[in-house]
């Protein structure tokens, strides 16, 4: 159960941050204010120069800041993409965040019993996990904890499922 609001974007973003080892334990604060959008590390600061974007093994031609390389993990830089895997710290907080809400505001309507689940159903870019539980009927009483245990158990889906949870009826 959720301590504060479920709704509450920033927690979602925390619980992201700290189950990856993309940020820096101390730089977490300011991980969230980028990720929000409140400072975006890419656009202030200094820009690395192509050498030093070579000497990291980071794509030359992508715009890279010292700022934003000081708050990332070693593993996260030599990981070749390290503006993927901060986008998907982002994605994945945002989809388990929208799944909250959608719950949380069908429960709040009396008249509002069901959810489904809803999938693109597409072979190339959803999993087999995402595509099975297509159309899939649940209770309200389900919890998006439990909604959101069944995505991280089964979806293999890159990063995170693009299902969404839409009102059955």
């Amino acid at each position: 159960m959720f301590d504060i609001d479920p709704c509450d974007e920033i927690l979602f973003l925390e619980k992201e941050i700290d189950a990856s080892d993309v940020f820096k334990k101390d730089c977490k604060l300011i991980a969230i204010e980028h990720l929000l959008g409140e400072n975006d590390l890419l656009k202030t600061g200094t820009k690395l120069t192509l050498d030093e974007k070579k000497a990291l093994n980071l794509n030359p031609r992508m715009k890279f800041t010292k700022e934003f390389l000081e708050i990332l993990t070693d593993s996260a830089i030599n990981s070749g993409c390290p503006k993927g895997l901060v986008w998907n710290i982002r994605t994945k907080a945002r989809v388990k965040h929208y799944i909250t809400t959608t719950i949380t505001q069908a429960k709040a309507c009396a008249f509002m019993t069901e959810l489904k689940f809803f999938s693109s159903c597409n072979v190339d870019r959803d999993c087999s996990w995402c595509i099975s539980q297509h159309d899939i009927v649940f209770s309200t009483n389900v919890g998006s904890e439990e909604i959101i245990r069944r995505i991280n158990e089964n979806c293999t889906c890159d990063p995170i499922t693009r299902s969404c949870i839409v009102w059955a009826k």
